[in-house]
């Protein structure tokens, strides 16, 4: 038998080991390749697995449910997703039935309806594989039409193209890839269509490019799919083109923005204990790739940067008036007073008291 993966996240050790180990999910037609505490840690699994339904609490300790079920719809709208809520956070139900969240599980958990809501699922997932497997098994049945595989051979350059966001290479290389889709007989070309614009989609998802509104792959392939054809062939293109054009567009400014609300979420964010993995986090980035494009782009370490902030703000909230060294350390994320005074005296050269008199 063949199990959809599922991926359980609570923070709740109690209810995720519950869930985990109390249901018969194989029964259901599910593998379980991972409980997690986070919704980060459901990005990150992800970003690197792939996975067919997500059990998400509503409320977690960094990353929500919901905020995940965000992440889901821009980067993995394939994947479903199904949340747990108490009827008192019922808000966050309709919030998420908003993100297009495939169903929700109120507590206390009924193990009946779980069962019932995990029944329905599997009939859509099946369903969904037995159109692909039969297109994707029309498609692989006929490569040995030799025009078939020309088309396929044409692909991979075509896809390099649009990736690489240079909408001249795309429209020549699109030009040979439409030549040889014109001696394709007419009942393949959607098939062929269906794999460029599939494997599209998965390359897209795999380098976390999220496209503007419009060219996500459910409208795109629902589009596709009532087209035939010469017809088909040309909104293919046009397609290819607009996404192309998006992917430029983002490429020019994505390093630029990131690097804005980075900094906008430290301005909001300055009372808190956070780092540059909450940071990445919250961009839905991989910090490694975050820190590398803001060092570019500022010269400085993320970690640097909010040092700075953190002690700049403390230097203004010293000037102000007379708030006790305490209330001025929680002020700008420092649960620990004496580490607070550490890194202010290393940063101005002077300690907090010697602060105070230089400014009298």
């Amino acid at each position: 038998m063949q199990y959809y993966k599922m991926i359980i996240a609570d923070d709740e050790w109690t209810i995720r080991n519950g869930l985990v180990g109390s249901v018969d999910w194989e029964s259901l037609g599910y593998q379980v390749v991972a409980d997690v505490m986070d919704g980060q840690d459901v990005i990150d699994h992800l970003q690197k697995n792939q996975v067919d339904v997500i059990f998400t609490d509503v409320q977690m300790c960094q990353v929500s449910g919901l905020e995940v079920a965000r992440w889901a719809r821009e980067h993995r709208p394939d994947v479903k997703v199904v949340i747990i809520s108490g009827y008192k956070e019922f808000e966050y139900v309709k919030e998420a039935m908003d993100l297009k969240v495939c169903d929700y599980v109120l507590k206390p958990i009924n193990p009946a309806e779980l069962e019932d809501t995990f029944r329905k699922i599997k009939k859509e997932l099946d369903a969904r594989r037995s159109s692909l497997e039969k297109d994707m098994g029309a498609l692989f049945s006929y490569q040995e039409d030799p025009a078939c595989i020309a088309v396929l051979e044409q692909e991979p350059g075509l896809l390099e193209s649009v990736m690489s966001g240079s909408p001249e290479k795309v429209k020549t290389d699109y030009d040979s890839w439409k030549q040889v889709m014109g001696r394709v007989e007419e009942q393949y070309i959607p098939l062929l269509v269906l794999h460029i614009m599939e494997t599209l989609f998965r390359r897209l998802d795999k380098d976390g490019v999220y496209l503007e509104s419009g060219y996500e792959k459910k409208p795109v392939l629902r589009e596709i799919r009532n087209l035939k054809g010469q017809e088909l062939i040309r909104r293919t293109g046009e397609i290819l083109e607009n996404i192309t054009l998006s992917i430029e567009r983002k490429k020019s400014t994505a390093s630029q923005d990131v690097v804005t609300r980075a900094k906008e979420y430290i301005e909001q964010h300055l009372a808190e204990d956070f780092g540059v993995e909450t940071l990445a986090a919250h961009l839905y980035l991989n910090r490694t790739y975050f820190s590398k494009e803001f060092k570019n782009h500022t010269g400085v370490s993320v970690m640097d940067y909010i040092i700075q902030r953190r002690m700049e703000r403390a230097a203004e909230l010293i000037k102000e008036g007379q708030l006790p060294t305490e209330k001025i350390a929680g002020l700008v994320g420092y649960g620990d007073v004496k580490y607070f005074q550490r890194s202010f005296k290393k940063y101005t050269g002077h300690t907090v008291r010697e602060y105070r008199n230089l400014l009298r």
